[in-house]
């Protein structure tokens, strides 16, 4: 019996040691594997919300954080509003039941979700305004925690991961009201696209948030949208983030009014409370985004699409793609819809556009050269012929010729020269119709005797001969 005990015991031991090296091996791994940037992060990271949650060693994702005190159904990016920015788009909000640790969750890292962990948090050092999916169709806005890149797939297809409104009420203070029930999310998620997704920018180590286009959101609402000014916390080590108020290590640690020290957690005795940060800006602007019937509804992602900047990229976004024209006119209250938007209108860039090519213009043809016709020569000793034609016509022809005087001078047109046309050779002299010339004046016959009376003597006159048609013009006579 001794014996069987002492077995049991070594094999317990044995199996101990096993798990304890293996889980020695395991967060080594992953801690080794994080930038200077990203281990720092980690364990301000680490120093934030120790008092909010509990660090557990995950197997796949090293030390992960799980959030205390959320109720059973509790999802991430549910409580708190989305409000829309210029710098980096629409910027989660977080209520103030989480907002001692919402700056950190919900923008730094990316949230999964396993049975037995539930959500759980993995650190990492880019920042964005949110990490989520965007989803849109049938009039319904979707949004849904981004995972790990490894896990993207599985998450996108999955209805209890997301939360759904209706469009009009994106941008709504109490946006948990308009929340759709948990039985219908199935269906409206087979209504609906990946249209959207955060999208890093500046090397990786800045995110914006483009998600729906708040011109569209204006649009199906009927109210202009708001912008706003926010200034967010980040850690001491994150750069880029405008108007951020940077938290070092130190203000994690000091309790308000006392040294530095470990800050404890609720219900933890003799622990001095959590220190005090500077709380998180988000302040209205007289800017606003009214409703443009030209912009469109948000079109699915392709297959291992990124995220879309859309037609007016958030402004941290502007100096790594160059912007296109702005899809929404924005204008200040009391002004004109489609006005102008404030301030100095933007400088429009400077594009050098190619110089055409010269096209040679082919040099002008010479006049045409007037043939000379010259009439044909009478044979020697014939008298002139007569032109009939030019006697009745004039020098220019039936066609508009002129009785006598030189021809009308015509203008000097330039005119392709027209091909050489071989005139056919005048007709010998035995072809000409001969013109009697006219009778020359002299003394006056005698009259013929009338009609029917012959002379003593006389055979009774012959016949006239049949009368033939005049040659038209340019035929022979025919003899």
């Amino acid at each position: 019996m001794a014996s069987i005990w002492r077995i049991r015991r070594a094999v317990f031991a044995i199996a101990t040691g096993v798990a304890i090296a293996i889980s020695a091996l395991l967060v080594p791994i992953a801690v080794g594997a994080l930038s200077p940037a990203q281990a720092q992060i980690s364990e301000d990271a680490q120093i934030a919300l120790e008092q909010y949650g509990v660090w557990r060693p995950h197997p796949r994702f090293g030390n992960v954080w799980v959030p205390a005190g959320v109720p059973p159904d509790w999802r991430p990016y549910e409580y708190g509003r989305w409000v829309y920015t210029d710098d980096w788009g629409w910027y989660w909000a977080s209520d103030d039941v989480e907002a001692n640790w919402g700056w950190v969750v919900y923008h730094y890292g990316r949230w999964a979700f396993e049975r037995g962990f539930g959500w759980f948090w993995v650190p990492g050092d880019e920042w964005a305004p949110a990490w989520v999916n965007w989803r849109y169709g049938d009039d319904y806005v979707g949004w849904a925690p981004l995972p790990p890149d490894e896990l993207v797939g599985a998450y996108e297809v999955e209805p209890a991961y997301w939360a759904f409104v209706p469009g009009r009420y994106l941008g709504a203070p109490r946006l948990r009201t308009y929340f759709v029930p948990v039985y219908r999310r199935s269906v409206i998620l087979r209504t609906t696209n990946i249209v959207n997704r955060t999208v890093p920018v500046h090397g990786g180590r800045l995110a914006v948030n483009p998600g729906i286009p708040p011109a569209f959101i204006a649009r199906v609402s009927g109210a202009p949208v708001p912008t706003y000014q926010v200034r967010p916390r980040v850690f001491a080590s994150t750069h880029g983030v405008a108007g951020a108020v940077q938290i070092n290590r130190d203000e994690l640690r000091r309790p308000p009014g006392g040294p530095p020290g470990r800050p404890g957690g609720p219900g933890r005795p003799g622990i001095a409370p959590p220190p005090r940060l500077p709380p998180v800006s988000i302040q209205r602007t007289t800017t606003v985004i009214p409703p443009s019937a030209a912009v469109t509804a948000p079109q699915p992602l392709g297959r291992n699409e990124p995220g879309r900047l859309g037609a007016t990229p958030p402004r941290a976004a502007q100096g790594t793609t160059p912007p296109g024209q702005r899809e929404e006119r924005r204008m200040t209250p009391g002004g004109p819809p489609g006005g102008p938007p404030s301030g100095p209108p933007p400088q429009q860039p400077n594009v050098v556009r190619p110089t055409p090519p010269q096209v040679q213009q082919p040099p002008a043809p010479p006049p045409p050269q007037q043939r000379q016709v010259q009439p044909p020569q009478p044979p020697a000793g014939q008298p002139p012929q007569r032109d009939e034609r030019r006697e009745r016509f004039g020098p220019g022809g039936p066609q508009g010729g002129q009785q006598g005087g030189p021809p009308p001078q015509q203008p000097n047109i330039v005119r392709p020269t027209p091909p050489q046309v071989q005139s056919p050779p005048p007709p010998p002299p035995s072809q000409q119709r001969q013109v009697q010339p006219p009778p020359q004046p002299g003394p006056h016959p005698p009259p013929p005797p009338p009609q029917g009376a012959r002379g003593p003597g006389q055979p009774p006159p012959a016949p006239p001969p049949p009368k033939r048609p005049p040659p038209k013009p340019g035929e022979e006579e025919k003899k």
